[in-house]
């Protein structure tokens, strides 16, 4: 449904939920996003090298630790950028105004529980 949506823009559904993920005004740290995005080093090395060919992304050398580098939109990705938010926006309106507070609730504790059980399950896979 959103790769739908976002095709007439030139960008998939992982390009535009990056550009969403990004701050607008002080980007973030490469090593930040790939947590927020629930992706692994080397997918995600992969779609930021794809967003800066697309010339949505530069990155900035971070200038707290040189050593580091933090992902900015460029002009053009900050245009799809807020083009992609209110086509969500839009999306997310269309469907919580079709059901009842009561759904809304319920959909939101269903979320929290998956997301629960998929931590307990990686923390099984993964103990540190």
């Amino acid at each position: 449904m959103y790769n739908e949506m976002a095709k007439p823009y030139g960008v998939t559904m992982a390009v535009g939920l990056t550009l969403l993920n990004l701050d607008p005004k002080n980007g973030v740290s490469s090593t930040a996003l790939g947590p927020m995005m629930g992706m692994e080093s080397t997918s995600l090395s992969r779609l930021v090298n794809n967003l800066e060919d697309l010339n949505l992304i530069e990155r900035k050398q971070n200038p707290v630790d040189k050593r580091g580098v933090h992902i900015h939109l460029t002009a053009l990705g900050l245009e799809k950028r807020d083009l992609i938010k209110e086509h969500v926006l839009n999306f997310n309106h269309r469907v919580t105004s079709k059901l009842s507070t009561e759904d809304i609730k319920g959909y939101f504790k269903t979320i929290e529980m998956l997301e629960n059980v998929a931590l307990q399950i990686k923390s099984t896979l993964n103990p540190e």
